[in-house]
Protein backbone atom coordinates (compact mmCIF):
# COMPACT_ATOMS: atom_id res chain seq x y z
CA UNK A 1 0.00 0.00 0.00
CA UNK A 2 1.40 3.35 -0.68
CA UNK A 3 1.08 5.57 2.48
CA UNK A 4 1.17 8.93 0.72
CA UNK A 5 -1.90 9.31 -0.92
CA UNK A 6 -1.45 12.55 -2.63
CA UNK A 7 -4.22 13.33 -4.61
CA UNK A 8 -7.01 14.17 -2.34
CA UNK A 9 -5.74 13.45 0.77
CA UNK A 10 -8.49 11.63 2.82
CA UNK A 11 -11.03 11.02 -0.19
CA UNK A 12 -10.55 7.64 -1.04
CA UNK A 13 -12.60 4.97 -3.18
CA UNK A 14 -12.06 1.64 -3.91
CA UNK A 15 -13.37 -0.97 -6.80
CA UNK A 16 -13.53 -4.09 -7.17
CA UNK A 17 -14.56 -6.07 -9.94
CA UNK A 18 -16.19 -9.09 -8.73
CA UNK A 19 -16.03 -12.41 -10.96
CA UNK A 20 -12.50 -13.90 -11.26
CA UNK A 21 -11.15 -11.15 -9.20
CA UNK A 22 -12.60 -11.47 -5.77
CA UNK A 23 -13.79 -14.86 -6.91
CA UNK A 24 -12.14 -18.09 -8.06
CA UNK A 25 -14.11 -18.40 -10.78
CA UNK A 26 -17.25 -16.88 -12.47
CA UNK A 27 -20.49 -16.52 -10.83
CA UNK A 28 -22.96 -16.70 -14.11
CA UNK A 29 -21.83 -20.01 -14.53
CA UNK A 30 -21.24 -20.79 -11.50
CA UNK A 31 -24.81 -19.69 -10.52
CA UNK A 32 -26.51 -21.98 -13.34
CA UNK A 33 -24.84 -25.09 -12.20
CA UNK A 34 -26.01 -24.45 -8.54
CA UNK A 35 -29.76 -23.33 -9.67
CA UNK A 36 -30.41 -26.30 -12.25
CA UNK A 37 -29.95 -29.63 -12.74
CA UNK A 38 -27.09 -30.94 -14.31
CA UNK A 39 -29.39 -32.61 -17.78
CA UNK A 40 -31.67 -29.08 -17.58
CA UNK A 41 -28.45 -26.60 -17.75
CA UNK A 42 -26.37 -29.17 -20.45
CA UNK A 43 -29.89 -29.07 -22.64
CA UNK A 44 -30.44 -25.25 -22.23
CA UNK A 45 -26.66 -24.50 -22.91
CA UNK A 46 -26.72 -27.32 -26.25
CA UNK A 47 -29.56 -24.89 -27.42
CA UNK A 48 -27.55 -21.95 -26.94
CA UNK A 49 -24.81 -23.39 -28.52
CA UNK A 50 -24.88 -20.58 -31.87
CA UNK A 51 -24.88 -17.75 -28.78
CA UNK A 52 -21.78 -19.41 -27.03
CA UNK A 53 -19.65 -19.61 -30.54
CA UNK A 54 -20.83 -16.90 -31.67
CA UNK A 55 -19.48 -15.04 -28.24
CA UNK A 56 -16.77 -16.87 -28.45
CA UNK A 57 -15.41 -15.76 -31.72
CA UNK A 58 -16.68 -11.90 -31.06
CA UNK A 59 -19.76 -12.04 -33.24
CA UNK A 60 -21.98 -11.24 -30.42
CA UNK A 61 -21.30 -8.81 -27.73
CA UNK A 62 -20.82 -9.69 -24.25
CA UNK A 63 -24.16 -8.18 -23.26
CA UNK A 64 -26.38 -9.64 -26.04
CA UNK A 65 -25.02 -13.01 -25.21
CA UNK A 66 -25.72 -13.11 -21.82
CA UNK A 67 -29.19 -11.43 -21.86
CA UNK A 68 -30.15 -14.44 -24.15
CA UNK A 69 -28.89 -17.04 -21.91
CA UNK A 70 -30.36 -15.54 -18.86
CA UNK A 71 -33.57 -14.71 -21.25
CA UNK A 72 -33.84 -19.13 -21.79
CA UNK A 73 -33.60 -20.08 -18.23
CA UNK A 74 -35.36 -17.24 -16.24
CA UNK A 75 -37.61 -14.88 -18.48
CA UNK A 76 -41.46 -15.35 -16.77
CA UNK A 77 -40.09 -16.23 -13.44
CA UNK A 78 -41.35 -14.41 -10.62
CA UNK A 79 -38.90 -11.99 -8.91
CA UNK A 80 -39.69 -13.66 -5.33
CA UNK A 81 -38.40 -17.10 -7.06
CA UNK A 82 -35.47 -15.77 -8.82
CA UNK A 83 -34.12 -13.57 -5.78
CA UNK A 84 -34.61 -16.71 -3.80
CA UNK A 85 -32.33 -18.52 -6.13
CA UNK A 86 -29.83 -15.57 -5.62
CA UNK A 87 -29.99 -15.67 -2.00
CA UNK A 88 -29.52 -19.63 -1.71
CA UNK A 89 -26.12 -19.19 -4.10
CA UNK A 90 -25.06 -16.55 -1.93
CA UNK A 91 -25.40 -18.04 1.17
CA UNK A 92 -24.42 -21.86 0.51
CA UNK A 93 -21.63 -21.14 -2.43
CA UNK A 94 -20.25 -17.77 -2.78
CA UNK A 95 -18.32 -17.55 0.60
CA UNK A 96 -16.38 -21.02 -0.98
CA UNK A 97 -15.32 -19.39 -4.07
CA UNK A 98 -14.42 -15.93 -2.49
CA UNK A 99 -10.55 -15.69 -2.50
CA UNK A 100 -9.26 -14.84 0.96
CA UNK A 101 -6.56 -12.47 -0.24
CA UNK A 102 -9.36 -10.37 -2.32
CA UNK A 103 -11.35 -10.31 0.87
CA UNK A 104 -8.59 -9.20 3.28
CA UNK A 105 -7.69 -6.71 1.04
CA UNK A 106 -11.08 -5.07 1.28
CA UNK A 107 -11.69 -5.35 5.19
CA UNK A 108 -7.73 -3.71 4.63
CA UNK A 109 -10.20 -0.71 3.02
CA UNK A 110 -12.59 -0.74 5.40
CA UNK A 111 -10.85 -0.43 8.28
CA UNK A 112 -9.10 3.00 6.81
CA UNK A 113 -13.03 3.95 5.99
CA UNK A 114 -12.40 3.87 2.32
CA UNK A 115 -16.12 2.88 0.73
CA UNK A 116 -15.92 0.10 -0.96
CA UNK A 117 -17.36 -1.01 -4.21
CA UNK A 118 -18.11 -4.27 -6.27
CA UNK A 119 -18.59 -3.07 -10.07
CA UNK A 120 -19.89 -5.67 -11.76
CA UNK A 121 -21.32 -7.41 -14.69
CA UNK A 122 -23.16 -9.92 -12.42
CA UNK A 123 -26.73 -9.78 -11.66
CA UNK A 124 -28.19 -8.07 -8.21
CA UNK A 125 -29.79 -10.96 -7.37
CA UNK A 126 -26.95 -13.22 -5.98
CA UNK A 127 -24.58 -10.25 -5.09
CA UNK A 128 -26.30 -8.13 -2.46
CA UNK A 129 -27.00 -10.97 -0.08
CA UNK A 130 -23.06 -11.21 -0.07
CA UNK A 131 -22.10 -6.81 -0.36
CA UNK A 132 -24.77 -6.74 2.39
CA UNK A 133 -22.94 -8.86 4.64
CA UNK A 134 -19.72 -7.56 3.98
CA UNK A 135 -20.55 -4.25 4.08
CA UNK A 136 -19.61 -2.71 0.68
CA UNK A 137 -21.78 -1.14 -2.17
CA UNK A 138 -23.02 -2.70 -5.11
CA UNK A 139 -22.86 -1.42 -8.36
CA UNK A 140 -23.95 -4.42 -11.05
CA UNK A 141 -26.56 -5.33 -14.06
CA UNK A 142 -29.97 -6.24 -13.33
CA UNK A 143 -32.96 -8.00 -15.14
CA UNK A 144 -36.28 -6.26 -16.23
CA UNK A 145 -39.13 -6.93 -14.08
CA UNK A 146 -42.22 -6.19 -14.84
CA UNK A 147 -45.55 -7.04 -13.27
CA UNK A 148 -43.59 -9.25 -10.76
CA UNK A 149 -42.00 -11.32 -13.64
CA UNK A 150 -38.52 -11.29 -15.72
CA UNK A 151 -38.96 -9.89 -19.06
CA UNK A 152 -35.95 -11.81 -19.90
CA UNK A 153 -34.16 -8.51 -21.15
CA UNK A 154 -31.63 -6.43 -18.98
CA UNK A 155 -32.75 -3.34 -16.91
CA UNK A 156 -30.38 -0.89 -18.38
CA UNK A 157 -26.80 -2.42 -19.85
CA UNK A 158 -25.03 -4.81 -18.92
CA UNK A 159 -22.64 -3.51 -16.61
CA UNK A 160 -19.45 -4.36 -18.71
CA UNK A 161 -16.45 -2.00 -20.00
CA UNK A 162 -17.21 1.57 -20.64
CA UNK A 163 -20.71 0.99 -18.76
CA UNK A 164 -18.70 0.82 -15.47
CA UNK A 165 -17.26 3.64 -15.75
CA UNK A 166 -20.62 5.37 -16.60
CA UNK A 167 -22.41 4.10 -13.36
CA UNK A 168 -19.69 4.74 -11.16
CA UNK A 169 -19.75 8.57 -12.56
CA UNK A 170 -23.36 8.32 -11.58
CA UNK A 171 -22.66 8.25 -7.81
CA UNK A 172 -18.96 9.53 -7.65
CA UNK A 173 -16.76 12.25 -9.12
CA UNK A 174 -13.71 9.99 -9.60
CA UNK A 175 -11.61 12.84 -10.18
CA UNK A 176 -12.03 13.95 -6.65
CA UNK A 177 -10.83 10.74 -5.40
CA UNK A 178 -7.63 9.00 -5.12
CA UNK A 179 -9.22 5.71 -6.65
CA UNK A 180 -7.37 2.37 -6.03
CA UNK A 181 -9.41 -0.25 -8.60
CA UNK A 182 -8.83 -4.05 -9.03
CA UNK A 183 -9.85 -5.83 -11.76
CA UNK A 184 -8.90 -9.34 -14.26
CA UNK A 185 -10.44 -8.93 -17.29
CA UNK A 186 -10.76 -6.89 -20.67
CA UNK A 187 -14.08 -5.45 -19.12
CA UNK A 188 -12.21 -4.16 -16.59
CA UNK A 189 -9.95 -1.70 -18.42
CA UNK A 190 -11.78 1.26 -18.43
CA UNK A 191 -12.61 1.14 -14.79
CA UNK A 192 -8.72 0.34 -14.12
CA UNK A 193 -7.84 3.74 -16.36
CA UNK A 194 -9.75 5.50 -13.75
CA UNK A 195 -7.39 4.31 -11.27
CA UNK A 196 -4.54 6.00 -9.05
CA UNK A 197 -3.48 2.93 -8.29
CA UNK A 198 -4.58 0.06 -10.60
CA UNK A 199 -4.61 -4.07 -9.89
CA UNK A 200 -4.59 -6.67 -12.25
CA UNK A 201 -5.30 -10.04 -11.71
CA UNK A 202 -3.76 -9.21 -8.39
CA UNK A 203 -5.62 -11.98 -6.09
CA UNK A 204 -3.55 -15.18 -6.30
CA UNK A 205 -5.98 -17.26 -3.85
Amino acid sequence: MKENESKNPGRVLALFDFDCTVTKRDTFLDFLLFTFKFPRLIGGLFLMIHIIIGYVFRMITNENAKQKILSYFFKGMSKEEFYKLGDNYSIARLPAIVKNDALQRIKWHQQQDHPVIIVSASLKCWLKGWCKKQGVELICTQMEIVDGHLTGMFNGKNCYGREKVRRIKELFHPEEYYVYAYGDSRGDREMLALADEKFYKFFKR
